[in-house]
């Protein structure tokens, strides 16, 4: 848990965050802003009417890059839709944000499993992270 902790603070530090996902044309990039720790699982929400919601449900690798303090974040998983009304529901009480840009019905959090991450200077030693 520890290291999922330490993945979501440097995601949330560095404010905007790329996820890179399987498009039908090929790689597909996108920035984000949310990434929550949540059950010892580290989150990132959408809205069901995206097309990135469409591509995960179809293949849910994904890859997330970020810049943070003269450090990069290189992270490689697998993205699962937990589409619990508990979760969903504890994410729209966490934040007025979350609540007013994803109503209920068209949440759609996910949590990455089978993630490895590293976190380093470029061209310097890296801390690896997995959960």
């Amino acid at each position: 848990m520890e290291n999922v902790n330490v993945v979501a603070k440097y995601l949330q530090d560095s404010k905007v965050w790329y996820l890179a996902t399987n498009g039908e044309a090929g790689p597909d990039v996108r920035p984000m802003g949310i990434a929550i720790p949540y059950n010892g699982k580290l989150y990132f929400i959408l809205a069901k009417p995206m097309n990135l919601h469409k591509q995960l449900q179809i293949d849910g690798k994904v890859a997330i890059s970020a810049y943070y303090d003269e450090k990069i974040l290189r992270l490689y998983g697998a993205a699962v839709l937990d589409d619990t009304d508990e979760t969903k529901d504890a994410f729209i009480s966490m934040s007025e944000q979350i609540e007013q840009m994803f109503p209920k019905e068209v949440i759609a959090p996910y949590y990455l499993k089978d993630t490895k991450a590293s976190i380093g200077s470029m061209g310097g030693e890296s801390e690896s992270y997995e959960f």
